[in-house]
């Protein structure tokens, strides 16, 4: 979901404005200044990290490369603003009234939340699922630049192996590759998927009645 990374961004930005305007311009020094900067390419570059697999069609052979870039940006991000923080501010709860630790726990939450399930899915691999209904909606949008415009949403809902009963949402560009590669089959009931099944991204169809084979 693109707004999630925008939001994080949005909100992170706020709280970093606002704690160091509350300490006053005049307390301010190129070190303070350094580190703003560092925030903001920050939390600028987890919202990449989310376009990365949002904005990709990884398969069978390449899914390693995607996710691991993904959590290796994101993750990299987060010690290196830590690693900032800890050269400029000492690593003190308040040190010239700046809250360091503070800044370094939003960082470290946001990077392993931002991370979460790219590694989940690097550690646990592809799911292979069948199919057991898809519904794709194309919502009409209104973009201020452009005119009218088209969303894509879907949802999977699947068995696992073991007749667990498994449900992906998928949007963007993950719906419309999963809209794909289920056109190939008569009807995508009963076809098996191998997906990645955290941040949920059809990898490989098999339609039941072989016709993509």
């Amino acid at each position: 979901m693109m707004w999630l990374p925008v939001g994080i961004t949005l909100v992170v930005m706020l709280i970093v404005a606002a704690a160091f305007l509350s300490q006053g311009r005049s307390n301010w020094d190129l070190g303070d200044l350094s580190l703003v900067l560092v925030i903001s390419v920050y939390v600028t570059g987890l919202s990449i990290g989310f376009l990365v697999t949002a904005f990709a069609s990884p398969t069978l052979e390449t899914w390693p490369w995607a996710i691991g870039v993904r959590a290796a940006w994101q993750l990299g991000g987060t010690l290196l603003v830590l690693a900032h923080i800890w050269r400029s501010k000492g690593m003190s709860w308040r040190r010239g009234g700046r809250p360091a630790w503070a800044l370094a726990g939003i960082a470290s939450a946001l990077g392993l939340a931002a991370a979460y399930n790219p590694v989940r899915d690097l550690v646990a691999g592809p799911a292979v699922l069948r199919v057991t209904d898809f519904d794709v909606a194309h919502v009409r949008a209104v973009y201020r630049r452009g005119g009218p415009g088209e969303s894509i949403f879907a949802t999977m809902q699947a068995s696992s192996p073991d007749g667990r009963p498994r449900t992906l949402d998928l949007a963007g560009w993950g719906a419309n590759t999963a809209e794909e590669m289920l056109g190939q089959c008569e009807s995508p009931v009963g076809a098996t998927v191998t997906v990645l099944a955290h941040v949920e991204r059809v990898l490989e169809v098999r339609c039941p009645d072989g016709a993509n084979e």
